[in-house]
């Protein structure tokens, strides 16, 4: 299926999709809520509109970018994402929480293309919308009009997923799903990317400051388990989960 690039193999993607899977084009256009002919014409050409086809994605289990060009998108992360992702991951389930809370806490609500779009245009500087409209490669005025409440077709979704160097699931819905990473990774992310520039680099330092201290904990968590501190005072000291206490404990005995 790699070999399958392109707009026009649309229609392949689909045949080997429904094959894979078991279906037939009346079950599957049954299964979707779709009308009788609506895959078959997928199938013939036709290119489906942004909502169909992230409904076909979710069905195949495959993310809307590969099936509407054979390209996968969805390994668009920043290298800061990348970063906070591996802070979190040193940090223990308590700090976790903390971390998933403030972000919580400053996260926006965008629950609109337009709005997403917006922050997107913000975040990275691009004030001239013709300029910006002519580097995605669509259409003249195009960018005016979807801040504006138009809607772009999955083609112009796509150039702007490229562009922008998101998922078309996230600037379609706001849903990030990064190959690699769980479902609570990929929730974080999802509410990483509804912040401003400043408010990003708020949550990047909350993390490092929570990374710096649990860095001092761990030391003095060493220290007192070397001097046979009793696990009950050490939780009454430091605010530590059983789970991470007894990782540390295994890391001391190996």
């Amino acid at each position: 299926m790699d070999t399958l690039i392109g707009f026009e193999s649309l229609g392949e993607r689909l045949r080997v999709l429904l094959k894979q899977v078991g279906y037939s084009q009346k079950d599957a256009n049954e299964e979707l809520g779709f009308s009788p002919n609506t895959l078959g014409n997928y199938i013939h050409g036709r290119i489906p509109k942004p909502e169909p086809l992230y409904e076909l994605s979710k069905f195949f289990k495959v993310n809307m970018d590969w099936l509407l060009t054979g390209e996968d998108t969805t390994k668009y992360i920043r290298d800061e994402e990348l970063q906070l992702i591996q802070t979190y991951r040193t940090l223990h389930e308590k700090q976790q929480e903390k971390a998933r809370c403030y972000l919580v806490g400053i996260a926006n609500a965008f629950n609109g293309f337009d709005k997403r779009l917006h922050l997107l245009i913000e975040n990275g500087g691009h004030y001239n919308h013709e300029e910006l409209t002519k580097n995605a490669g669509l259409p003249e005025n195009s960018i005016s009009r979807y801040l504006n409440g138009g809607t772009p077709g999955s083609r112009a979704l796509y150039q702007l997923s490229k562009f922008f160097e998101v998922s078309m699931e996230w600037l379609l819905i706001g849903e990030v799903i990064i190959e690699g990473f769980s479902e609570e990774e990929n929730q974080f992310i999802q509410n990483y990317r509804t912040l401003k520039l400043k408010e990003q680099g708020e949550i990047i330092g909350y993390m490092n400051g929570l990374l710096e201290e649990w860095r001092l904990n761990e030391e003095v968590i060493i220290k007192m388990l070397q001097q046979n501190v009793s696990e009950d005072i050490i939780k009454s000291v430091i605010d530590i989960s059983d789970g991470a206490l007894e990782e540390i404990k295994n890391q001391l005995n190996t």
